[in-house]
């Protein structure tokens, strides 16, 4: 399936606004943690705005996992072999999805790690061990223990891991419609 230039337009328009979403969600979180107003009034505007935005997000992050599975699986029909079109979807997710993945996770861990050696006591959220060790190591750059809003990314890499399985399970059902991916991208965290 070749995506014309009308649909790519608004599945980037539909990424943009699910983002501007999650990214609202998450400022409302740090402003409700510091939140400290003295009228009822501006706690019921706050707490209306909060569950709006709080709301929205369930529709957003089912929807970036639905649109990721779309893309992932829109040429399951093609001709070419589901070895070829595995190879090809290990290399180009290995440079939009891993690289990012394991370069951000590697800098949080240094953070971490550089702003836990600098501190007199483990001030950290979670009191998460910021010691250099290879268990530390290995859990920060690839299982994002310093980075724990990646794990929308860490899912995507494994439900690539699992393309030919998923896409032969959905295929085999008689469903050429892989949106029900989407659902199960979002439910393995």
């Amino acid at each position: 399936m070749v995506i014309d230039n009308s649909l790519s337009v608004k599945l980037r328009w539909t990424q943009f606004i699910c983002a501007i979403v999650v990214v609202s969600d998450h400022a409302f979180d740090y402003i409700h943690y510091v939140h400290q107003e003295k009228y009822i009034v501006d706690n019921i505007f706050f707490y209306l705005i909060y569950m709006f935005t709080s709301g929205l997000t369930h529709i957003a992050m089912p929807m970036f996992f639905c649109i990721s599975a779309f893309l992932l699986y829109k040429d399951w029909n093609d001709s070419t072999s589901i070895i070829q079109r595995y190879l090809y979807k290990l290399k180009s997710r290995s440079v939009s999805i891993l690289s990012p993945y394991l370069v951000w996770n590697t800098i949080w861990m240094c953070a971490f790690i550089i702003v836990g050696l600098s501190l007199p006591t483990n001030i950290l959220s979670n009191n998460i061990d910021t010691h250099l060790t290879i268990n530390n190591f290995i859990d920060g750059v690839f299982f994002a223990k310093y980075n724990e809003v990646f794990w929308f990314m860490k899912a995507l890499i494994v439900f690539v891991a699992l393309y030919p399985i998923i896409g032969t399970i959905v295929h085999a059902g008689g469903d050429n419609n892989f949106s029900c991916c989407g659902n199960l991208m979002l439910h393995s965290n």
